[in-house]
């Protein structure tokens, strides 16, 4: 992130075994360096909770042009499907500016072997060029 902070996306798996219940979140931290301090600045999905919370394979990221904050929880399990999400939040505000949910079919990994669906990494890009 700009400006002497650091973004990250806190899967919170552990989280719900010390009673605070699943949820992952984008957190936004603040590092000065000469007082040698780190505050959390910015954060978002905590009061999403479920609907966010991806154990596995997820990212975080400032998009340039706007400065608006983006977030792509990975794999989202439900008992309705499976989802990976991505979300684009207005900054600082917090508001949704676009959400899109990306349906995931195989979750399933046969024995001795790798793959599966999930989305790793998300970019918002212009459908057509200025």
């Amino acid at each position: 992130s700009p400006g002497g902070r650091i973004s990250l996306f806190d899967n919170g798996d552990f989280r719900c075994w010390v009673g605070f219940g699943p949820y992952s979140w984008f957190a936004e931290f603040r590092i000065d360096e000469e007082s040698m301090t780190v505050t959390q600045a910015w954060d978002y999905g905590r009061d999403r909770g479920k609907e966010l919370f991806s154990r596995i394979i997820s990212s975080v990221g400032v998009l340039p042009v706007t400065g608006n904050r983006s977030m792509s929880p990975g794999i989202v399990q439900t008992s309705s499907g499976n989802y990976a999400k991505f979300v684009e939040l207005a900054y600082p505000g917090g508001d949704v500016v676009f959400e899109a949910k990306i349906k995931l079919k195989n979750l399933a990994v046969a024995p001795g072997a790798f793959g599966f669906d999930a989305v790793y990494r998300s970019h918002r890009i212009p459908l057509y060029p200025d």
